[in-house]
């Protein structure tokens, strides 16, 4: 009879699930020049499987900002204005234009499929 040892066959899909559902702040950004125009950004990844094992990394105008794991949102304020977004997860780099209005909360979806849904 042949009994294997599910004790690392466990401790490994903890682990590779732990990927998905970890994320946090990797980096800053200067506070707006406006306060009072200052719109609100955030961007948000939900549940879906696609991705499970990784987190999404996010940056606005080449600077690193923030790890999204499942389920995971973040907020910024930001000056009116055009910005870069960027995010990857696995081998997929997405990315696209977002338009910051004064006062405005806008908020996306980021999807691994490089889609970027306003809510």
């Amino acid at each position: 009879m042949n009994t294997r040892n599910p004790v690392p066959t466990l401790l490994f899909a903890a682990a590779l699930t732990g990927c998905a559902f970890s994320g946090g702040q990797v980096g800053t950004l200067p506070p707006p020049q406006r306060p009072d125009e200052a719109g609100t950004l955030t961007i948000y990844r939900d549940g879906s499987l696609i991705g499970i094992f990784g987190t999404m990394h996010v940056s606005l105008d080449q600077t690193d900002l923030y790890r999204l794991g499942m389920n995971q949102s973040y907020s910024m304020r930001l000056t009116p204005g055009h910005y870069f977004l960027n995010y990857s997860i696995g081998l997929n780099d997405c990315g696209g234009v977002v338009n910051v209005q004064p006062r405005q909360t806008l908020r996306l979806r980021l999807t691994p499929d490089c889609m970027m849904d306003p809510d």
